[in-house]
């Protein structure tokens, strides 16, 4: 379980370490994606690492994900 007291410097680090191994990490992708208090960019990123190792769902929370945006978000603002 990923804890969403962790700062965004150091989620970054441990995306980036997962990253080694797409495949047997992309629960932790998924995890860190769904936690709303995580920024804007470290969520889009593990989407795009689970994207790459599970195509058909990422899309599926990709599409999700935009259908709900705030306008703040859309903007590219975090």
């Amino acid at each position: 379980m990923i804890n969403k007291n962790v700062s965004e410097k150091t989620l970054n680090l441990l995306i980036k370490a997962l990253e080694i191994d797409l495949n047997a990490n992309q629960r932790y992708f998924y995890q860190i994606f769904q936690i709303e208090d995580f920024s804007f960019s470290n969520r889009a990123l593990a989407l795009n690492n689970f994207s790459k190792s599970n195509p058909s769902e990422g899309e599926k929370e990709l599409i999700k994900w935009i259908s709900i945006m705030d306008q703040f978000e859309k903007k590219g603002n975090s």
